[in-house]
């Protein structure tokens, strides 16, 4: 299967005689931001901090680049296109690029931000510079983020917006965020730049490269929501381009409502207690940078824990409880709520590689059992309830199933999505 469509699962113990290819995919993200850095690398004046505060309207969490590949290969004198769901709305953008897992300086040619058409195209006149510390170009060094200058641009939650960069010289292996959903434009290397051009033809793949975060400026105190977790938050099986993912679907309820902000810091494939290249960093591992060092968070919503089990065989359901209550004492410090899903049925899952066993399905039964109690975390989402099969509760829905067993299609998410009682987060 295509490498942007799925993360290949590389087993602990080696397989004889063939390759494992996991349908999971998750979330994991970047680094911190560097207010009031000397060295510019967050770029907002002080009088504009007074003026207004920025909320992540958007973000995708970092990713280390593989040993081969797109990620591993990087870009050079190539203008990259990637076009983003917004979730808020604002009069102010500003973009974080992210060089979290390079080696070397990563250098900025040039940015714009527009309005996407279709296909990616731009609508003719949208297209707006982007700066840092007033300056077209940047150099971000290895193991940092930038913050761009803010951008006067009304968007609105639940549009799209095309962000593009310049890649003047070789990048080298490049931070990225595997699984999009969404189709990423790349011209030919070589090509220069083409930032903000209205058409800009080249290959697509799925997924984004360097942008980690893009915020708006807003008054709305209400606060965000992260939703942190692997595949199912990350949208694995949902329809290419469409924003269907379960966060796209959670975020529309919240607006309908004026209610809270709804991102994602979901990798495919990530784990909750060990890293794993492909699935990122594990998922405490990466508080600090993909929650707590964004602005304006209150919530958590949080589902992982089905990688464990089922990929890398992990029983051990006190373990995994420990886990999940090391994240809600982390959020706590911080003055962050963090309610809990229960782990979806995967009966069928990646047949060949018993990703479903049953061990993992007690496991499974001895978690949830653990977060219904209320004894967990501040709340519970039962998605468990929601997604299983009545007459076959160890599997999900037929008519939520994407065909895996494992990740939900777009009616499914949909119907996650519809699970959150939005009151309980007022």
């Amino acid at each position: 299967m295509h490498l942007l469509r799925s993360v290949q699962f590389i087993a602990l113990k080696k397989v004889p005689g063939r390759a494992l290819t996991v349908l999971l995919v998750a979330a994991c993200s970047l680094a911190a931001g560097m207010a009031g850095s000397p060295l510019g690398l967050v770029t907002a004046s002080d009088n504009e901090k007074t003026k207004s505060s920025y909320i992540s309207t958007w973000l995708a969490s970092s990713q280390q680049p593989l040993d081969s590949g797109i990620s591993h290969d990087g870009f050079n004198q190539q203008t990259v296109r990637q076009i983003i769901h917004l979730h808020h709305s604002g009069s102010k953008v500003r973009i974080a690029v992210a060089n979290t897992y390079g080696t070397i300086p990563l250098q900025i040619g040039a940015a714009t931000v527009a309005f996407p058409a279709h296909d990616g195209t731009l609508v003719p006149g949208t297209a707006r510079p982007i700066k840092f510390d007033d300056r077209r170009t940047a150099v971000i060094p290895a193991g940092a983020r930038m913050l761009s200058d803010p951008v006067t641009m009304n968007v609105r939650a639940d549009t799209d917006l095309a962000v593009d960069l310049y890649f003047p010289e070789a990048t080298g292996p490049l931070t990225w965020h595997a699984l999009a959903v969404q189709n990423t434009y790349i011209t030919a290397v070589g090509a220069g730049d083409q930032t903000g051009q209205t058409a800009t033809p080249g290959s697509t793949v799925q997924s984004f490269f360097a942008l980690d975060e893009v915020q708006v400026s807003s008054h709305d105190t209400s606060g965000t929501i992260i939703m942190l977790g692997d595949s199912l938050f990350d949208g694995h099986s949902s329809t290419v381009g469409a924003n269907r993912r379960l966060p796209d679907d959670l975020s529309r309820r919240f607006n309908a409502v004026d209610g809270k902000n709804v991102v994602a810091a979901a990798i495919g494939g990530n784990v909750l207690l060990q890293d794993y290249l492909p699935g990122g960093q594990n998922l405490i591992a990466r508080l600090d940078r993909d929650v707590f060092a964004k602005p304006d968070v209150t919530d958590i919503i949080f589902l992982a824990g089905i990688n464990d089990i089922g990929g890398f065989k992990n029983f051990d359901a006190d373990a995994l409880l420990t886990g999940m209550r090391q994240v809600v004492t982390q959020a706590h410090a911080q003055n962050i709520r963090v309610y809990g899903g229960t782990l979806l049925p995967f009966e069928g899952a990646v047949p060949g590689f018993e990703y479903y066993t049953p061990a993992g399905e007690l496991t499974r039964q001895k978690i949830n059992a653990a977060i219904r109690s209320g004894h967990v975390f501040d709340g519970v989402i039962d998605f468990d309830k929601t997604m299983r099969d009545p007459a076959h509760p160890a599997r999900l829905r037929p008519e939520f199933d994407s065909g895996d067993h494992l990740h939900p299609n777009d009616r499914g998410y949909q119907a996650m999505a519809d699970a959150v009682r939005i009151r309980q987060f007022r």
